[in-house]
C-alpha cells in the first residue's frame, strides 16, 4: 500500500518474518518518523526503499486512522510544505499520471 502524506510517501507491506508487524518503508529520511515518531528506522542503502521500520499492525492502523480523523486540509497538494519542494513535485508527477489514467478509462 502506498500512502502519500504531506510529510512524505510511505510504502507499507506485510513483514516477511513477523506476521504481527507491517514493514513501513520510505525513500526520504524522516518520512516514517513524521507519522510514527517512536519507530526504530533502519537505513538500508542497498534496498529499494532506503528507510524501513517494523511496526505492529495494530499501531499502524490506529495511527493512520487518527490521521484521517484529524485531517483538515481541503487540498492535498497545497498542504505540502514549501520546504519540501522536491516531494511536492514528485506528488504532482503522480497526480498527473493518475489524471492521464483516469482519462483513458473514463470516456
Amino acid at each position: 500500500m502506498w500512502i502519500f502524506t504531506n510529510n512524505g510517501m510511505l510504502s507499507i507491506v506485510a513483514h516477511r518474518d513477523r506476521p504481527d508487524c507491517l514493514l513501513v518503508r520510505a525513500r526520504e529520511p524522516g518520512a516514517i518518523e513524521a507519522i510514527f515518531p517512536k519507530a526504530k528506522v533502519k537505513r538500508t542503502p542497498n534496498a529499494d526503499y532506503r528507510y524501513r521500520a517494523a511496526i505492529s499492525r495494530g499501531h499502524v492502523a490506529v495511527v493512520l486512522a487518527n490521521k484521517l480523523f484529524r485531517l483538515g486540509y481541503t487540498n492535498f497538494k497545497a498542504s505540502i510544505s514549501a520546504s519540501k519542494q522536491a516531494y511536492h513535485d514528485a506528488c504532482m508527477d503522480v497526480w498527473t499520471r493518475m489524471t492521464e489514467l483516469q482519462n483513458t478509462v473514463d470516456k
